[in-house]
């Protein structure tokens, strides 16, 4: 069955078993009108979650609380699904005027509490756990390993769930051999350092100013060419729900470094952009990323044994 009418029966199922489930909490907790809170409390959700990167970001984060890391994307088709909420306030209706009395009665809620949460884990199939790739960039500063000693700042890089690689002072590409206070980088679609600022334009431009924000020009933009080549390494199908992999703009951040402004966009399943000196920008594939971080690891050191065993009698080594 086709990603997309998998992804709309998911969300329809989840839309009718999570305000149920909310509702028998709220009800335990004698919360007043527990069904018309949950059924709000849902939508609302479930319509952040779809119309915004940040409500998919937040989601995602919260689902992956459970111990498998999710990715939830923002798609705004998916409110097709929200009238399911009816059929969860038509449902209660039914179970609240024919409950069963007696030992049935507890026999039902036990099971119905029991399968609830099993329920609302099973649809959410809308999630996958294919990464989102570089979906972040920003600035870090701290004390890190290796010289020079003493607070250092970098550029890096990440998705929903760490970061990927570090940039340092020098325009090295580092692995991350260190954590991130928070756990997660925020997003922003502007970065400056002093008066000059880039804001990301669309889903595949960049505009620079050089006045603090005031006037705006174009600097650069994602070309036929530059989206054929992440298409060659990344492929055509993302492995999650039968769509191209997602390759655009979503973050940027700008460092000074030795006078010099360095800026990066994220994008996406197409790795990273970035700014050369001399203002023009470059697509670097997650694979240049890769080649990248391991041109820069020191080679490995040659060692020599120091403690050579004595041959065995008659093997016709030499004389101790």
């Amino acid at each position: 069955m086709p990603g997309w009418v998998t992804g709309k029966l998911s969300d329809v199922a989840g839309l009718v078993v999570a305000p149920l489930l909310m509702a028998a909490v709220l009800a335990v907790v004698r919360t007043p009108r527990a069904l018309p809170v949950s059924l709000l409390a849902t939508g609302a959700g479930f319509a952040f979650c779809k119309t915004s990167d940040l409500g998919a970001a937040v989601t995602s984060s919260v689902w992956s609380l459970f111990g498998t890391p999710t990715m939830i994307r923002a798609d705004v088709t998916d409110l097709v699904a929200l009238p399911a909420l009816y059929a969860a306030w038509r449902i209660h209706r039914t179970v609240k005027t024919s409950a069963p009395r007696g030992w049935r009665r507890t026999v039902a809620v036990a099971v119905g509490t029991a399968l609830l949460p099993v329920g609302v884990l099973a649809t959410s199939a809308t999630s996958c756990d294919e990464s989102g790739g570089i979906t972040r960039v920003g600035v870090v500063q701290g004390e890190l390993i290796g010289p020079p000693r003493g607070v250092e700042t970098r550029l890096v890089g990440g998705g929903l769930y760490g970061l990927d690689f570090s940039i340092d002072g020098r325009g090295s590409f580092r692995d991350v051999d260190f954590e991130l206070a928070g756990g997660v980088l925020s997003t922003s679609r502007r970065a400056c350092v002093e008066q000059q600022c880039w804001r990301l334009r669309d889903d595949d431009g960049v505009d620079v100013s050089t006045d603090g924000g005031r006037t705006w020009v174009g600097e650069a933009e994602l070309t036929v060419a530059d989206r054929e080549r992440i298409e060659e390494e990344v492929g055509t199908d993302d492995g999650c729900d039968g769509e191209p992999p997602r390759v655009g703009v979503a973050d940027v951040a700008a460092l000074e470094v030795d006078g010099a402004v360095r800026a990066i966009v994220a994008l996406q399943h197409g790795g990273i952009w970035e700014r050369q000196v001399d203002g023009t920008w470059m697509v670097l594939t997650p694979l240049d990323l890769h080649a990248a971080r391991s041109e820069d690891r020191p080679p490995p050191p040659q060692v020599t044994e120091v403690d050579t065993p004595d041959p065995p009698e008659g093997s016709g080594g030499p004389e101790p």
